[in-house]
């Protein structure tokens, strides 16, 4: 018979993929097998079609785990205590939906597991705390409160149309801002561009005239010429 029949009847009989050649007169069987009762029956096939001719056996088996221990079948059994999975298996055990949904819904997230979060530990890009705009409440001698009660007053007006409504707006919001409000600054708006002027303590009082006037809707641009004391 052929080789390559012989290698076929090797395949559909027990079901193992294997090479055959002749060397010398002998029959070199090559290939590999799960068990070694498909290793066996590879080379009951082939002997039964050697015609004479001596089989040598050069099949690997590749099971991790023999079929058996001497003697003894493998049984079953599931590893480390833990259920084998099968059609009918299930956990009993598993959380129920209620585990979960019917928790109390945490109204302040410093309550939640873990390591809180403050705004402090937030790191700034340039190294610099950023500018919020203070909400401490002005007031003028007579005890009248001007603002300052939000961060800003203009968060529901829309862009301000005309020099002077925007100058208006700015002193406004500099007089109403706790930040800016002992502060003489002199501000001069045509078309639309803002320039700054007056003297200050130090840089944090220009970031805080800057932060204030940027609040004002309808600015096209803004020119700084303040002057800080000492510089």
């Amino acid at each position: 018979m052929d080789l390559r029949e012989i290698e076929r009847e090797i395949a559909q009989r027990a079901g193992v993929e294997a090479a055959v050649r002749e060397v010398d007169g002998e029959l070199v069987v090559t290939g590999m097998a799960q068990t070694n009762g498909e290793r066996q029956a590879a080379l009951d096939v082939a002997w039964e079609l050697a015609e004479g001719r001596t089989v040598v056996d050069d099949i690997e088996v590749m099971s991790a785990v023999p079929e058996r221990i001497r003697d003894l079948d493998l049984a079953d059994a599931a590893p480390a205590g833990f259920p084998e999975v099968g059609p009918d298996w299930s956990d009993t055990e598993a959380l129920e939906p209620g585990d979960f949904s019917d928790q109390e819904v945490l109204e302040n997230p410093e309550g939640a597991a873990g390591p809180g979060y403050t705004a402090a530990d937030e790191e700034y890009s340039e190294g610099e705390e950023a500018y919020v705009p203070p909400t401490d409440p002005v007031r003028t001698r007579e005890g009248e409160f001007l603002g300052g009660f939000s961060t800003t007053a203009m968060d529901e007006v829309g862009p301000i149309r005309g020099d002077e409504a925007l100058r208006d707006a700015i002193l406004t919001e500099l007089r109403e801002d706790a930040a800016t409000s002992g502060l003489d600054i002199d501000v001069q708006v045509y078309r639309g561009v803002v320039r700054l002027r007056g003297r200050v303590a130090d840089s944090l009082d220009v970031e805080g005239v800057l932060g204030v006037v940027d609040r004002v809707p309808g600015i096209v641009e803004v020119i700084d010429e303040l002057e800080v004391a000492g510089e």
